[in-house]
């Protein structure tokens, strides 16, 4: 029991860690990244759950009381500020159900991610036909865990309609493919940045950023930090209306 406690009491501490890295330019150091994963092994462990304070909404961390998960749910959605109308039913309550569903595959099941760059990136948004979603990530970022699942579920809904594509940056091409398989993010676009050009280039830092285009690669829309269900819903709405 004495180490149970001493093992929640770390993990706290290395989430608060986490959390303080999330807008830096570099990822967390190696030795703690291993520490936690070592020890996390669900995307919502119960001593991450119960820890005060550490909660994600609109791109921010804050102090606030979390609910408990259920047993194996990923991080609870938090109450959306704004939910589209068009999508209210479909999209926000579909997301909601991702929150607490697997759809992990094995790691062999995803091939090594394609290398990119802020140049190849913006040429692919540019001759893109459709909208895109582009979500940039690390495998080393908590807020990253708590949008993966959302994002899946959204691709799986409007991924006729709409592009989501995902970039690991600054990240390990081994990591970064077992973060795809864990969450299911196979059917998802993604490349591989190793050195941040990409995030550089759309003028940020840090992760996690989402970034909404219409279709020809004017930018309609950026969301930093993680994204919940209300403000992805909404930003998909806007995206297929431009679309008439």
């Amino acid at each position: 029991m004495a180490k149970e406690a001493g093992d929640e009491r770390r993990l706290g501490a290395l989430a608060r860690n986490y959390a303080q890295h999330t807008t830096d330019t570099a990822p967390v150091p190696a030795a703690d990244r291993g520490a936690f994963f070592r020890m996390v092994k669900s995307p919502e462990p119960a001593a991450l759950a119960r820890e005060p304070g550490f909660q994600i909404g609109g791109g921010s961390f804050h102090s606030a009381e979390r609910p408990p998960a259920a047993p194996g749910c990923c991080l609870p959605p938090l109450p959306s500020r704004a939910v589209p109308h068009r999508l209210a039913l479909a999209l926000t309550a579909a997301l909601l159900a991702a929150a607490c569903s697997s759809a992990a595959v094995p790691t062999d099941d995803v091939p090594a991610l394609p290398t990119t760059d802020a140049a190849a990136m913006t040429a692919l948004l540019a001759a893109s036909d459709r909208p895109v979603v582009l979500n940039v990530w690390a495998s080393w970022c908590i807020p990253c865990r708590s949008e993966a699942p959302l994002l899946r579920q959204a691709e799986a809904q409007f991924g006729d309609r709409v592009r989501f594509v995902g970039v690991a940056t600054r990240d390990e091409q081994e990591a970064a493919r077992a973060f795809v398989a864990e969450f299911g993010l196979t059917h998802l676009e993604h490349f591989f940045d190793s050195g941040g050009s990409v995030p550089g280039g759309l003028g940020v830092v840090g992760v996690p950023h989402t970034f909404f285009f219409a279709a020809g690669g004017a930018l309609v829309y950026h969301h930093a930090g993680a994204i919940d269900e209300g403000a992805l819903a909404l930003q998909i709405d806007e995206l297929l209306r431009r679309e008439g």
